[in-house]
């Protein structure tokens, strides 16, 4: 009995190492990476502009935004945590692959399709006036009179969007509805994206070591988390919401095509010579 599994042992690393001595499908593995930073920069844009969005298009105060945006981002933590658990039980059901598009790709697009300004009413605007220290807003006062009286400060009396955004006279505004649908949506195709690329990216690369290449793709979500903020805000607010989620879909159709083109090549290193 001992011989008999020390040489299914050695009949097992043998195997291992001759998969190991096969070339990674480098196209499909740089399909991942692509993927896996498309996935985080998406989301640094539902981080980047949760509370910014909140207070142009809704008109909410910075205390509501953050309890209300601050609300959802645990109830997303929540549901992202217990898909987590559940996506090794829809692998023994599914091929990755199917997972990764069908419950990760597909349901991350169809929720960024809910940003989108729907509703015929533009966004209301931010107004500055003179308030006094009991709240009472005095009428008629501009900025350097007001802050010639004590007990009276030059502040925001309306919450919503800034002058300086001027395409916020034109464009719709969103609405909160459609906003949280929108998150929702794309809280259950996150995990799914962000674990089966994982998943998917290290078996494509073998029984070798991976620490470099595991390393290489935490790079890349690190990098999407740097360039995101920058390139979003800069979008958001010289262009507004179309040019936004407009960016975003696009984004993640592309991201889609690509991966149904390379289908058959994201598959492990052993089955894809086999």
């Amino acid at each position: 009995m001992m011989t008999t599994r020390n040489e299914f042992f050695i009949l097992v690393q043998v195997a291992n190492s001759n998969v190991a001595t096969h070339k990674p499908d480098y196209l499909g593995i740089m399909v991942i990476v692509f993927t896996f930073f498309i996935v985080f920069f998406e989301f640094v844009l539902l981080e980047t502009l949760g509370t910014p969005v909140s207070m142009d298009q809704f008109g909410w105060s910075a205390e509501r935004t953050i309890v209300i945006v601050g609300t959802a981002m645990i109830i997303s933590s929540i549901v992202s945590t217990s898909l987590f658990f559940l996506i090794p039980i829809g692998a023994k059901y599914f091929d990755e692959r199917v997972l990764l598009i069908g419950f990760g790709v597909v349901p991350y697009t169809l929720g960024r399709i809910f940003f989108f300004p729907y509703s015929s009413e533009v966004a209301p605007m931010r107004r500055l006036g003179c308030l006094h220290s009991n709240g009472t807003e005095l009428v008629g006062l501009n900025e350097e009179q007001c802050n010639a009286n004590d007990d009276v400060h030059w502040k925001v009396v309306q919450h919503g969007c800034p002058e300086a955004q001027t395409w916020c006279f034109e464009l719709p505004a969103l609405t909160p509805v459609t906003v949280a649908i929108g998150y929702a949506i794309c809280t259950l195709g996150f995990p799914c994206c962000m674990v089966l690329c994982q998943t998917i990216f290290s078996k494509m690369l073998g029984p070798r070591p991976q620490g470099v290449w595991m390393g290489a793709l935490t790079s890349i979500s690190s990098l999407a988390r740097v360039v995101g903020p920058i390139f979003v805000t800069y979008i958001y607010t010289e262009y507004g919401t179309i040019a936004t989620s407009g960016t975003a879909v696009g984004l993640m159709v592309l991201v889609l095509v690509i991966l149904l083109l390379i289908y058959k090549r994201l598959v492990p290193l052993g089955k894809r010579k086999s």
